[in-house]
């Protein structure tokens, strides 16, 4: 189970996140063997999200908040909200959300499905 302690439940400063790059990133570990054979493994089942939020100060003032915010979550010991305005719903961007999109705690309480 995550250490939620370790969480801040803040929202990163918006206009800077408009601004910053960066997306999914799969950590895939690739072995050239002597017969010339790959093998790849893949460090993490899911994708793991990284982005560059200095491509999104525009200012002094941004630069400033940035910095504020950085300090209060002590660098990178507390995790804290981001918002990717392109990864934002459990389905594709023109098709709407209904409750079956994802399957949350499915079975009859003592068996999973």
């Amino acid at each position: 189970m995550p250490d939620l302690s370790s969480f801040h439940d803040v929202l990163f400063p918006t206009a800077i996140s408009f601004g910053a790059t960066g997306g999914p990133e799969r950590r895939i570990e690739i072995v050239q063997l002597t017969s010339g054979v790959e093998k790849r493994n893949a460090r993490l089942a899911a994708s793991r999200r990284r982005y560059d939020a200095g491509t999104g100060i525009r200012s002094l003032n941004d630069l400033y908040e940035l910095t504020a915010f950085f300090e209060a979550r002590r660098g990178s010991l507390h995790a804290f909200r981001f918002r990717d305005p392109f990864d934002r719903k459990s389905v594709p961007p023109a098709v709407a959300i209904s409750p079956t999109d994802q399957a949350i705690g499915t079975g009859d309480g003592s068996n999973a499905e």
